[in-house]
């Protein structure tokens, strides 16, 4: 039964980080159609006003942080 609990919190975590990229690469289409974006590290904005869908969500799926949890300890 955990091992089923586990799984479906895991699928979950990444069906949940899947859309996050998604919204943050329509975020970044959108910054960029309104010339609001400012690129980041070595990427200018004129760079992502040429990238493709894909380039876009490899993109932002690079300047994404992913936290990392600690296990909870349950004293008994």
């Amino acid at each position: 039964m955990a091992s089923q609990f586990s799984t479906a919190v895991t699928t979950e975590r990444r069906v949940g980080q899947l859309v996050d990229l998604e919204v943050g690469a329509a975020v970044l289409r959108a910054a960029v159609a309104e010339e609001l974006a400012e690129g980041h590290c070595d990427v200018v904005p004129r760079e992502l006003m040429y990238m493709s869908k894909e380039e876009s969500l490899e993109y932002v799926s690079r300047s994404m942080w992913f936290p990392v949890y600690s296990p909870l300890v349950h004293e008994k």
